[in-house]
């Protein structure tokens, strides 16, 4: 009787210690997840900025297509802002970039703990969370090489407007190519888009099952 009694509380003690582990593996994937909702705050600040620069580049490109030939000392103050403004766009686009960048290294801390759950269906939800993020940031690299090419472009058309012996014809060239860049754009956005709602639905479906705190 002894040694039975004895066997049951051992075989306890391992049940005990395997929710033990089951349950510190789901804290730290949560602490891994807090944490890059907290270094994405940057990402989403940045583009507040890059935003509020677009509006200000369309503002000042009707401006500028709204002149005269005669205006073309204004014309060319004007081409000068909207290239500092396509500068900024491009500094924020970096911190963007780098934002993701950060949060990609903390999520990826993620992948070997996956695992390390024992549970099947919380090891499912988990690695599909993991593959939808993985494939948003991949997506954004599209959109930051897109984005990058169309500020070039856009800045390749202000320095033509500034030309003294303007040419209209490699103007209008210039602006085909601006407006396939902007195509470019807003379809690898929309795709990161796409993968940042499909994210946010499986982490809120995995913080209602398995959030800790």
């Amino acid at each position: 009787m002894d040694k039975l009694i004895k066997m049951i509380f051992i075989f306890t003690t391992f049940l005990f210690i395997s929710a033990c582990g089951e349950e510190d593996v789901t804290e730290e994937i949560n602490a891994y997840l807090e944490e890059t909702i907290d270094i994405e705050k940057e990402f989403e600040a940045s583009q507040e900025k890059v935003f509020e620069l677009e509006k200000k580049d369309e503002e000042l490109y009707k401006e500028i297509v709204g002149l005269g030939s005669d205006d073309e000392e204004k014309v060319q103050t004007l081409s000068d802002q909207a290239i500092d403004l396509l500068d900024k766009r491009l500094e924020y686009l970096q911190l963007e970039k780098t934002s993701l960048e950060d949060s990609r290294a903390t999520f990826e801390n993620i992948e070997p703990l996956i695992e390390k759950i024992t549970d099947e269906d919380q090891k499912e939800l988990t690695q599909k969370m993991y593959d939808t993020m993985i494939n948003r940031y991949d997506s954004y690299e599209e959109v930051y090489e897109n984005y990058t090419d169309s500020i070039r472009l856009t800045k390749e058309l202000y320095n033509l407007f500034k030309e003294e012996n303007f040419n209209q014809n490699q103007a209008y060239t210039v602006i085909g190519n601006v407006n396939d860049s902007y195509e470019d754009v807003l379809k690898a956005n929309d795709l990161f888009n796409q993968e940042t709602v499909l994210y946010n639905e499986l982490k809120q479906e995995y913080y209602d099952m398995y959030q800790t705190n």
